[in-house]
This record gives structure tokens, sequence and C-alpha cells, in this order.
């Protein structure tokens, strides 16, 4: 959905509204179990390639990231690689590592050139430190513009969101000006779920 389609049905986020959209969402058994899938394999996360390409395999299932098989192993062996100076920046919150994963890779489309697996290396970093990475999605990125253009709750809100410095700077300034006084994980359920609502709405 356009930003400008989107801007006038959305709703000032208060902590209630949040709290209405991540029931939505902890209602969903299918989502709810995922997500404690996720906790489980992430406490038994080891940097071996076969612990990798488990990773790189749940992700790409539960979050439909578009990674054809052939792509799945490459990914693996890709962060298997970089392995050692990839796990001290996720563990230290940077932001590099997100840009370390989604390029390097040689995973194309349509005989382009190599594809920023920008979404995918997100994911990736939230699975092993979801404090420090909230997701990137397009629909979060929408919803975020969306706002912005709404409420002016950030001042350079036409900085690019595809930068993850950039983009996770834009959640806290959301959460912070709103004063939601959440996690990244609930401002990423409430910002998704919200807008799949709006979207379903909008398409009827």
């Amino acid at each position: 959905m356009k930003t400008t389609k989107l801007e006038p049905l959305l709703e000032k986020p208060t902590k209630t509204l949040m709290e209405r959209w991540l029931s939505v969402y902890k209602a969903n058994d299918c989502l709810v179990q995922s997500d404690e899938l996720q906790r489980r394999l992430a406490d038994s996360f080891t940097d071996d390639y076969a612990g990798i390409l488990s990773v790189v395999v749940f992700l790409n299932q539960i979050y439909s990231t578009n990674l054809y098989l052939n792509d799945v192993y490459r990914m693996a062996g890709h962060i298997y690689n970089r392995r050692d100076a990839v796990r001290p920046l996720i563990a230290a919150g940077s932001p590099e590592a997100v840009a370390m994963i989604a390029c390097g890779h040689g995973i194309a489309r349509k005989g382009c050139r190599e594809s920023v697996l920008y979404s995918f290396a997100s994911k990736f970093c939230n699975f092993l430190n979801p404090d420090c990475y909230p997701i990137f999605d397009s629909h979060v990125e929408q919803m975020l513009k969306a706002y912005n253009r709404k409420y002016g709750f950030r001042a350079d809100g036409r900085g690019n969101l595809r930068d993850y410095a950039v983009f996770r700077d834009c959640v806290r300034s959301f959460i912070e000006y709103f004063g939601l006084e959440c996690t990244f994980w609930e401002s990423d359920k409430f910002l998704w779920t919200y807008y799949d609502s709006l979207k379903t709405d909008n398409e009827r």
C-alpha cells in the first residue's frame, strides 16, 4: 500500500493501540509457535555450518524471505565464511553486521547484479540479538514513513530506511516520540500486524 493511502488510515500510536494489535498477533497460534521455536533455536545456536544453515532455513521458511534452495546454501556459506567477523558485531549490536550479511553472497535475481538481502540480514541479526536489531521489512518501512508524514516524529524523515543505522534510529525515534516504552519486538509486531489489517481492509 502506498504511503499516501496509508497515512489517513492511521490512528495515533498509543500503548492501548499497540496492545490491541499485539493481542491480535498473540492470538495467532502459528505466529506464537514460530516465535517459541525461534527462541529455542537461538538458545541452542552454534556457529558451525550446520547451525547457520538451520537458522537460514528457519528464517526463510517462517518469514518467507524468498531464498530459493540454492540461495539458502549460498547464504549459509556466506555467513559461515564471515562468522568470525560477523558474530562479534552482532553481539555488539553493530549495524555493520547487517551490511556484511546483506551483501557479498553472490545471490542474484533474473540475471541482475547481486541482490541486497537487507530484510533477511536484519532477521538473522535479530535472531541472535533481538534487543539490538529491529526487523526490517517493507510493511514496517511503509508504516514508519506514513506515521512520519502524519505526525513528523522524526525531523530527517526522508532518510534512507534501507540504511540499517538510519532504520534503527527511526524505530527508536518512533517509540520515544509516542511514549510507547516498548521493546523492538513489540514495535515490530505492532507495526507489522496493524499494517496487515489496514492493507486487507483496503483491498476489500
